[in-house]
This record gives C-alpha cells, structure tokens and sequence, in this order.
C-alpha cells in the first residue's frame, strides 16, 4: 500500500495538473550512463560517487536512481540547477509543483532524506523565500511514497536550485521527480435566477419567493447568506449557509406592517470578496380591513381666466390615508394645453397642498382632466376648464427688489419645479426671482434624464451671452429666494436642494452662494452658509444633493426665515458657467437618507499588483431610486469599484486598487440617490515596495484650536489641506515649526506636511 505524504493542507488550495511542461531534465532518471570508474551518470544531474541504476525495484518507467551513499561526507547530494538569466523559465508570482518519489532501502535512524533546495539570483544568490519549505528536516519511508511541496517564484529569482541529501550509509531509491507549475481552478458563483419577482401578502401572514439555486466551485469557504437593510425582519431565509456545489434557497416573506418592503440579500464568501452578489427582495404588505382613499378639498374647481401668456392659479388640499404609495398626478388634456400641477406626485398619508395653474399660450378654451391615483385605491378626477383672452403680449417684468413678507410662512415646502417654461424666467407663487446687476433673471430649464428618460426641471442660472463682449467687466448678480419658511411650527428641521454645475472650469470666478435670511424689524439679515456647492470642473453635470438639518437650533433661525440662492458671474461670451438648482424642500419627514458602514478606506499596496478593500455596506431610508456609487479625485484611474450601482434596498461592494507608482493615491467615494444627501467616503492607499513606511519618522500634531487647525512638525517644510472629497483648501511651503489655518467649515480633512524627514498624510475630523 502507498503511502503520501504532503505538507500541503488539503482544503487550501484546489488546483489541476493537465499536460503541464516538466521543467526537469530527466526527471525519471531513464537516461543514464554506468563506467567502472565513475559508477551511474544520469543526464542533467548531479549524483553522488558510488550512484546505481536500479532496474528492478521501480516506480515507473524502466529504471531509477538508487544511492548508495558510502561518502565519508555526512551527507550526499543530488543536484540539478533549472533555468538562468538568459533562459528564464520560472515566472515570479506563479506557483510550482515539486514531486518527489523515493524509496528508503537500508535507513539510518529514520533520518535519510531531506530537501536543500533554493531559489537563485544572478545578482544576489541564494534567496531565502520559502526556505522553511525548501529546506526540510530528514524524512523515511519504507515504499514508495511521493513528498510534495508547493513554492512561490519569488521578486527576482532567475533560477531553482533543485537539491536532496541523503545520509551517510542510506540506500535510497528514487524515481519520477517533477517539477511543475500549478494551474489554479478559478473560484466561481453563480445565483439563477439573478432576480426574484415581487410578492404581496396580506400582514401577519407568510409568502415565499420562488426558489433559486446557489451554484459554486472551487471556493475555500461557504457561501454566507445575509438578509440586510431597514425592513430586514420582514424576511427570512431557507439556510444561512451554502456549501453544496447546488444549493436551493427559498426566501419567506412574513410583514407585521403595512406597506412596500425591501431588503438586501448577500451572497458572500471569505477571501474572495471579488465574487460577491447581492439580490433584492420586495413586499407589499396589504390589510383587507383597511381601504386606501384619496379626498380633495374642495372637491371641484372652477372654471379659469386668464390672458394669453399670463396665468392664474387654484390652491386645494389633498389628503390620503392607507395608502401604500404615493398619490400619482396625471393630466390628460382633451381641448388645447394650458393646464399644469406643481408635483406628479404626492407624499401618501398626509395633507398635502396642490396647486393648479392655468397658463395659456394663446386666447380660446381649454379643457382637461385630472387624475389622482394609487394603488388599491379609487382614482379621483378633476375636470379643469379655462378661458383665455387676447393678452397684450408683454413679458413679466424683471423684479430687481426684494419682498420680505413674513405674515404667512409654509411649513412644508417640496419645489420641484415641474411648472417651469424652458429658458423663460421663472414665475413661480411666493418665489422671489430677483434680478440686483444686468438684466438676467433664473430661467426655467427642461433636460431629459439619461436613466430614467423623463423629462426633468430645474431652475437655471447663468450670465452667458452669445457674441456679447464685456470689456468692463459687468457682473450680473441674480437671487432666487425661497417662500417664507416656518421654523417654529415645522415637523422637519431639514432645508434640502440638489445642484449641478456646468461648464465651470480651473480657478472660476463665479458663484453660487446659499443665504439664510431673516427679518427684523423689516430689516433682512442675511448670512452667508458654506454648503459645499460644486466649484471644481471635475464636478460638471454631477448633481449634488445637499441636505442641511436644523434641528435644535431655534436660538439661532428665526421663526420665520428665507433661504436664498445667489449666482454672481461676469457676463457675456467669455463665462459659461451655468448652475441648475431642483428638489428645494423644507419640513419634510420622510426624506431619504443613505448610510455606510464605512467612514474611510485607508490601504497599503506594492506597485503593479492589486490590493482589494474590504466589503462596504450601504443601506439606506426612504430610498425611491437605486443607489449611485462613483469615484472622483485626483488619482480616481487608480481605483475600481465591483459596481457602480446597488438598488434601493441597499447592498455592499469592494474597491480594487492598483498602481505602478509609489507615494500615497488619493480619491473618494461619492454613494448617491435621488433625494438623499450624497455620502463621500476618503480613500488613501500607500503604494510602496518596502513594508516600512518613511512617514513613520514624521512627528506631527494637528489640533482644533480658535477655530482653525494648529499643525505642528519638526522640521516642516511645507503643508497641504484638501476637504473629504478631495479639493484643496489650503496650502504652501514653510519653515515654521507650526502654523495655523482658520476653518469656516467643520468636517474632515486630509492634512499632508512636508518636512526633512519624510511626508505624512493624516485625516482629521472638526466637530
């Protein structure tokens, strides 16, 4: 009976050997030669004095090498150097097979044979990677038995010295060495179906999903299943953990709530991060004794009048109640087109105000309808009838004075300007669009949505103009403020908008500045808020969504308050830049909210080989679209996330790195969705050949101190701020030991000192 003996773990690696090149020369010793004098030679090898062939006793083939080794040395070798610098065959990185096959005739106290191998450099000689697998104590054996390593090419090996001892007096058989590279089977798994269909269920009662089937191979560890995300309780899982290489998984859904649930389903496994899945699962929750309803009030309109190219508006209140969606707003015109609604939807399950405005284009009579609807419940329509007369065709004039009425402030405000006319100026009830310097007003602005294809309104800034110079550099200065904002009385503290930018470019002159407003006396104060609006051109035609909670700051906001946003920028043709505002909302309190499991991602890496993170995890409230996930920086080509998007339920993903460049890279995470504020996650990853770090010797200290940071060095030479998501806020060089930089805003930032030892990067957190 055989016996193997192997210092390899059986479950650590699943590997194939399929007609792979044998990298010995002679490896079953059939080529050989025998002179009295000099005893048995063996093509390609080195034996020792005294070596026989052996054509008995075989493990296969015709022949083997039996050793007698009668040296008085205490051991003999037998030797054989494969590859060179000028015929490489090994590849560093890449694994290798030893195989040994012996035979021990007469022993010596069990210790008659052992490995005295290494890998080589023309340059630097014997290496000692892997020496405590190369170089082995004595081993024995009575049959024939097969030893087994695995080895590592290492960084710069141009040659294997391949070498065995054999004890004084051992009789040894040997036969059928090999070396060989190892071909590693790649892991893999496969979920199908790649999506689960939604299911309802009536509440407290239990719905299973269809099945689906795990499939997986050559994975060292399970695959973990893991239900994630705010409605996570609603569901459960057949099995936690998959082993099989086809695994069934049926996921139950059991609401105690009514409404839409979702969640998170991660397939992951250990080490292999790469192969990670994620799945969504969807509910609807429904209680049969509960019917959802719409009411307006009042329950009818009347007919409408207006002059061509003015309008007229009509104020309701919609309330709802069990609903499970939002209400949906749908108008269908049946005479002309002249009617228009301030949303297309409606937050479910409570008041909401609606507003109804007739704008006609031209004199005649106008007719459409209405229609509000949700699921499960009974659509209420409007009939909306107008008549438009023959107008005098005068535009609105440009309002260049500001109206502080505060007498009747909203609690509740949620602008997405779906009223607007493109490039016409904005008109919109208790909005103020003022014009201080030039004659340009906001504009309305239409754009058709690359993701969703719909069309999408916002409010547009700009002081461009065709072929117009401006050789005294006028500057027009346009505001649009906000209705009259109720603090006291609101039911969310929170002032949202998103923002884009476009056409802006290196070190631009124009802004857009957020203003909070308030009046005493009929005297505004107004103070200027740092609110993180996009500046920099890496940043054109990415929407920013800002949310700024004001929560516990009544001695601060006034009961009633304006906000207000101010574009400032020279006019003419020489400055494009151009700012959209959408989605102003105030009091609200369902607004989305994402959240990560991660602040930073902090990594070390060696140049040209890739280094992944660890999973990150994104969940998410009141999420209405799918999570966005991009990176932006100065070294983003050096990053690459596993995907780019996660449903709205939430999910988790990995960032691989890799550079040929040492030094610290830098970017960020930007994890965005619609109506939730953008979280940016700072990465830093030290790319370096050596495992010592030079900035180790960098004595820094870096403190809050009369609202600035106080960075201190020995031996500074120079310094460089930049905020979370990678814009440089401050910096230069110095000889001083210690500096200080005033701060307006609190948050994170990454601080770089410069000084005669080395350069250091820390992330500070200003509270």
């Amino acid at each position: 009976m055989k016996k193997i003996l192997s210092v390899l773990s059986a479950f650590c690696v699943a590997f194939t050997l399929t007609a792979q090149t044998e990298l010995l020369e002679n490896p079953g010793f059939e080529e050989a030669t025998s002179s009295p004098l000099f005893g048995a030679q063996f093509e390609g090898w080195g034996v020792p004095t005294g070596s026989q062939i052996e054509t008995t006793d075989v493990h296969s083939g015709e022949q083997a090498l039996k050793v007698n080794s009668n040296s008085p040395t205490e051991n003999n070798n037998i030797d054989q150097e494969i590859g060179s610098a000028v015929t490489p065959v090994f590849v560093p990185g890449n694994t290798y097979r030893i195989s040994i096959w012996y035979k021990v005739l007469t022993p010596q106290t069990g210790g008659d044979v052992k490995l005295a191998s290494y890998w080589n450099s023309s340059r630097d000689g014997e290496l000692a990677h892997d020496s405590q697998i190369l170089k082995t104590d004595f081993f024995t054996a009575s049959e024939w038995t097969e030893k087994v390593i695995e080895t590592t090419c290492p960084e710069g090996a141009t040659s294997f010295y391949f070498r065995l001892q054999v004890a004084k007096k051992a009789v040894v058989l040997f036969d059928d060495f090999s070396i060989q590279k190892v071909e590693t089977a790649e892991p893999s798994l496969q979920i199908l179906p790649t999506s689960l269909p939604k299911v309802q269920a009536n509440i407290n009662t239990s719905v299973d999903f269809e099945a689906l089937t795990i499939h997986q191979s050559n994975l060292t560890a399970p695959v973990t299943i893991t239900i994630m995300g705010t409605d996570a309780a609603f569901f459960s899982s057949s099995v936690t953990q998959a082993t099989a290489a086809e695994q069934e998984v049926i996921f139950t859904y059991t609401p105690t709530a009514v409404g839409r649930h979702t969640a998170m389903v991660a397939f992951e496994v250990a080490g292999h991060s790469e192969l990670n899945l994620t799945m969504r699962l969807e509910g609807t929750c429904i209680d049969p004794t509960l019917t959802p309803t719409i009411t307006l009030t009042p329950t009818e309109v009347p007919e409408f009048t207006a002059e061509a190219e003015q309008s007229s508006t009509f104020h309701l209140t919609l309330n709802s109640a069990n609903c499970l969606d939002d209400i949906a707003a749908q108008i269908t015109h049946v005479e002309g087109e002249a009617f228009v609604v301030n949303a297309a939807l409606y937050p479910k399950n409570m008041e909401c105000n609606v507003d109804i405005t007739f704008r006609p284009s031209q004199a005649g009579n106008y007719h459409s309808k209405l229609v509000f609807s949700t699921t499960n419940a009974t659509s209420v329509t409007l009939d909306l009838t107008g008549v438009a007369t023959e107008g005098s065709g005068e535009n609105p004039e440009l309002t260049t004075e500001f109206n502080w009425d505060i007498s009747n402030p909203t609690t509740l405000l949620n602008e997405n300007f779906e009223n607007i006319q493109h490039n016409q100026m904005q008109v919109i009830e208790n909005w103020q669009n003022v014009v201080r310097q030039w004659q340009r007003p906001w504009w309305g602005y239409e754009h058709l949505d690359a993701d969703s294809n719909i069309v999408e309104r916002s409010a547009k800034a700009t002081s461009y103009k065709y072929q117009t110079s401006n050789p005294d550099g006028i500057v027009g200065e346009m505001w649009l403020v906000t209705p009259a904002l109720d603090y006291k009385n609101a039911a969310g503290k929170t002032f949202t908008f998103r923002v884009m930018g476009d056409f802006m470019f290196e070190d631009h002159d124009t802004n857009l500045e957020l203003y909070y407003i308030d009046v005493q006396g009929g005297v505004p104060y107004m103070q200027k808020i740092e609110a993180g609006i996009p500046k920099t051109p890496d940043l054109n035609k990415e929407w920013s969504e800002i949310h700024m909670d004001l929560t516990n700051q009544s001695e601060t906001i006034a009961d009633v308050f304006f906000m207000a946003f101010k574009y400032i920028g020279l006019m003419g043709e020489d400055n494009a830049v151009t700012y959209y505002i959408d989605d102003v909302s105030w009091g609200r309190t369902d607004l989305p909210k994402l959240m990560a499991d991660s602040a930073q991602i902090v990594m070390t890496a060696s140049p040209g080989v890739e280094q992944y993170s660890t999973a990150i995890t994104i969940s998410g409230n009141n999420l209405t679209q799918d999570i966005k996930i991009s990176v932006g920086g100065a070294n983003k080509s050096n990053f690459e996330l596993s995907q780019t998007s996660l449903p709205s339920a939430g999910g988790s993903f990995t960032v691989k790195f890799k550079s040929n460049n040492e030094g610290v890279h830098e970017a960020y995470i930007k994890i965005a969705s619609r109506g939730a504020a953008d979280i940016y996650i700072p990465m830093a990853v030290l790319c370096k050949t050596t495992t010592g770090l030079k900035n180790e010797t960098v004595d820094m200290d870096i403190r809050y101190i009369d609202n600035g940071l106080q960075i201190t060095a020995d031996g500074m030479q120079g310094y460089e701020v930049y905020d979370v998501i990678g814009r440089k806020y401050d910096g230069r060089a110095t000889n001083a030991e210690s500096v200080h930089i005033p701060l307006t805003n609190k948050g994170v930032y990454i601080i770089k000192v410069k000084t005669e030892y080395g350069t250091s990067s820390r992330k500070f957190v200003v509270q």
